[in-house]
């Protein structure tokens, strides 16, 4: 199973980062508000890390940060070198024309320094993403190896803001799109197909999980992809894997409802060999 052994630079991976984003992941995210399912959670953990792993280098951004809950892992997995970038209106409500989300920029500094996300690292910038020059986020953060877009959920900000991470693109790329095939928000569906036909053809669905579409470059599919299916948090989750835009897309799920199912998902995101161990047991149990 991959356990991120490679080099980052001539150094072995920095241990730092993984502890503080598994710790984060199990016990950090739930006491800041926003939507960032466990298992979007293990997701940013395991392609961050294996990037870092890699050496795929590079700034990370979000779009439509709300209160930093997603956007914390893309800093903790930072190299000392790397800067990372988030976009939002923020108060600036009347930008929001979809309403789709209400950030706050004091909240998210407070939940920056609770995790001693070093200053000089962040660049947070009070705007909307319509009509953002490329060039913008380049000066502060670099060419993006991850960015998360969850800003605007109507098509013409989403096409944008795909349009601004193609820009942006340092090679390996991964770019999380947020609410892909909820039905409360076609928007996202709509733009995300516009843009592959016109200038993202380039990329290629990688997985899907309830909350989020993963797209990578088409140079980098077959890593990325053998990535998630040998890692073992990701593979519990893995659901079935269908064609889409040509490419065999990962469908990963979440957990199941009631009790029983929530400690089983918890499990097997965050305790993976021991929910093995566990369910072996209980099988053997079955069969005598």
């Amino acid at each position: 199973m991959n356990t991120f052994a490679g080099r980052d630079q001539g150094r072995m991976l920095d241990r730092k980062s993984m502890r503080s984003l598994r710790y984060y992941n199990a016990f950090g995210a739930r006491r800041i508000s926003g939507w960032f399912s466990r298992l979007d959670a293990a997701m940013f953990t395991t392609l961050l890390l294996f990037q870092r792993s890699r050496g795929i280098r590079g700034g990370t951004a979000e779009i439509g940060v709300h209160e930093g809950k997603s956007f914390i892992p893309l800093c903790l997995a930072l190299a000392d070198d790397e800067r990372a970038i988030c976009i939002d209106v923020f108060e600036d409500q009347d930008l929001n024309v979809d309403g789709s989300g209400r950030g706050s920029l004091s909240a998210l500094r407070r939940n920056l320094a609770a995790y001693r996300i070093p200053e000089f690292q962040v660049d947070v910038l009070k705007a909307s993403s319509l009509g953002l020059p490329s060039k913008n986020i380049l000066d502060r953060a670099g060419p993006l190896r991850f960015i998360s877009i969850d800003g605007g959920h109507w098509q013409e900000i989403v096409e944008n803001d795909l349009e601004l991470a193609r820009l942006c693109a340092a090679p390996g790329q991964i770019i999380a799109l947020d609410d892909f095939f909820d039905v409360d928000w076609p928007g996202v569906t709509a733009a995300l197909m516009a843009w592959f036909h016109k200038s993202g053809h380039d990329y290629c669905p990688l997985a899907v999980t309830p909350g989020k579409l993963y797209l990578c470059h088409r140079n980098h599919y077959d890593l990325y992809k053998s990535c998630l299916v040998e890692h073992l948090p990701i593979i519990y989750h893995l659901k079935k894997t269908t064609s889409l835009f040509g490419f065999d897309t990962l469908i990963l799920s979440g957990p199941q409802s009631g009790v029983r199912g929530r400690l089983s998902a918890w499990l097997r995101t965050y305790q993976p060999r021991l929910y093995e161990i566990t369910r072996t047991s209980l099988h053997d149990r079955v069969r005598s």
